[in-house]
């Protein structure tokens, strides 16, 4: 299905929205760093392996990218039904915001699993220690990622894959290198960091 339909990739089961940016934006080299950060080719994770939800997305992701060129080449469109909506800028709120919404998504699977345990022990404890075993053996990787700033292909962990989909999605007025997006993408490790902190809580009282 990915192959049917443009710029729709699937790599490691993650569906992408993978797509060239138009030689006119390359040519002009200062919108081209500031509005797609310098990179010939956008790579979006949809951080969905669900073919439906991924071609739900699918709409949004074609927009976004049609506003970027928008945004590039002044009067110049791939579609005229590009949103107009304009950036928002990034606050405290909205920060604390982002910061408990990525813990929640990393403790979601967990809590219902505890959820279900309470429901039948016997059922569901098992898959409670997979999950956990799975976390333990991951973790040295999730600690390097979010503690020592290394580099990952797992979109999961992936913190300025994750800011750049936040920046898109919300329309967050946050351009590469400034301090906006350095405060988004903070609060985005903040909130990874406390949610596999929790998992490791009930890791050790497995």
């Amino acid at each position: 299905m990915a192959a049917l339909v443009p710029y729709l990739q699937i790599r490691g089961g993650t569906y992408y929205y993978v797509r060239r940016v138009p030689l006119a934006v390359i040519q002009r080299p200062l919108e081209f760093r500031h509005v797609f950060n310098g990179q010939a080719t956008v790579r979006w994770s949809m951080r969905t392996k669900d073919k439906k939800e991924a071609l739900t997305r699918y709409a949004g992701f074609d927009l976004e990218f049609e506003e970027m060129v928008r945004r590039s080449l002044p009067g110049h469109s791939l579609s005229t039904n590009v949103s107009r909506v304009p950036e928002r800028a990034v606050t405290m709120e909205f920060l604390t915001n982002v910061r408990v919404t990525q813990r929640e998504g990393v403790l979601r699977r967990y809590r219902q699993t505890m959820l279900h345990i309470e429901q039948d022990p016997i059922k569901y404890r098992d898959e409670l220690q997979r999950m956990v075993d799975e976390f333990e053996a991951d973790a040295q990787r999730i600690s390097d990622v979010l503690y020592r700033f290394d580099s990952t292909t797992d979109p999961a962990i992936d913190v300025p894959v994750i800011a750049r989909e936040i920046i898109r999605r919300e329309r967050i007025n946050a351009p590469p290198d400034s301090n906006a997006l350095s405060l988004l993408q903070n609060a985005v490790r903040e909130g990874l960091r406390e949610g596999f902190a929790g998992i490791s809580a009930i890791a050790d009282g497995t």
